[in-house]
């Protein structure tokens, strides 16, 4: 499928503002949400960058699945770690789990839909903590 300009440029958008955040973006937090968002930001602009050169084509490639979960743990963990202090270490342990798990179940051969209900998993409940977690903290007024 050709990619139309219109998404080129915003991906290019998408792009200049994910450099931006691992630039300059994220001063002031302590180590760990600064390394979790640099990664997350990171690897949204590699992607957004191989997505411009390549096209959709580069999606096809089955390390994609792998890659694309580092971005919502990293945002996730980084969330977590700077907002809930009496959860940082479990979900960092869910998130290498996570990552192993999602590893594995896509480099190993594995039966039926076990690679997908894990990939499921993982990535529902990393967005359900970025989508979730910030709408808690203000509505507490945080």
């Amino acid at each position: 499928m050709k990619m139309s300009p219109s998404a080129r440029i915003l991906l290019l958008s998408t792009c200049i503002l994910a450099a931006y955040q691992v630039a300059v973006g994220i001063d002031g937090f302590s180590t760990v949400p600064i390394i979790a968002y640099t990664i997350a930001f990171g690897v949204l602009l590699i992607a957004g960058i191989l997505l411009i050169i390549w096209g959709f084509e580069v999606l096809d490639s089955p390390a994609v699945a792998i890659v694309s979960t580092i971005l919502p743990l990293s945002l996730a963990a980084g969330l977590v770690w700077q907002h809930l202090a009496s959860l940082q270490t479990p979900y960092l342990i869910f998130t290498i789990i996570g990552f192993l798990a999602v590893t594995l179940t896509r480099t190993l051969p594995t039966p039926g839909r076990i690679p997908t209900i894990v990939l499921a998993i993982v990535h529902g409940i990393a967005g359900m903590t970025i989508f979730l977690l910030p709408i808690l903290l203000s509505v507490q007024g945080v």
